[in-house]
């Protein structure tokens, strides 16, 4: 089947129309990237938030830290709820990474720093019930990065489809 061809000519009144059209293309791509970029950045401070929260109900310690051996307390996290932060090796190991326009990849050991070895335990559980998992990122996947997943998508799309 052929598609019908038709040719529109610029004048002042469509100039505008025709210009926004043929730049559509790129200025859809660098919305998609502004609108997972911010995303990235909101579930990564999202799932720190969570780390860091004084709100766990797990088991009380009391702990040695490593530099100057100064003895103190920690609350782990219970089944369920995002891991406690003790030492910041796992938490500090989140990151995510935007690839292409259309994916955006989040979890440990991405870029810069990489996972520690436990990272996967704590965070999926084991098999055996040795360790219940403590999913932080899936927490703050559906926290607070899907409920602002809609503004960022208005302020990327306002940003380059704003029309004059």
């Amino acid at each position: 089947m052929a598609r019908p061809a038709f040719e529109i000519e610029e004048d002042d009144r469509n100039a505008l129309t025709l210009r926004l059209a043929a730049d559509a293309p790129a200025r859809s791509r660098q919305a998609m990237r502004r609108f997972w970029f911010a995303l990235g950045k909101d579930l990564k401070t999202e799932a720190n938030r969570s780390a860091l929260a004084r709100d766990k109900t797990g088991r009380e310690y009391r702990v040695t830290s490593r530099a100057g051996g100064r003895r103190r307390r920690h609350v782990a996290s219970a089944p369920g709820q995002a891991h406690a932060n003790m030492f910041g090796d796992l938490r500090k190991s989140l990151s995510w990474k935007l690839i292409g326009t259309h994916q955006l990849d989040f979890g440990y050991g991405l870029r810069g720093k990489a996972a520690p070895a436990y990272a996967d335990a704590i965070e999926l559980g084991r098999e055996d019930g040795s360790i219940a998992p403590r999913p932080t990122l899936r927490l703050s996947a559906r926290g607070r990065g899907v409920a602002r997943a809609e503004l960022h998508w208005k302020r990327a799309t306002s940003e380059d489809f704003e029309f004059v």
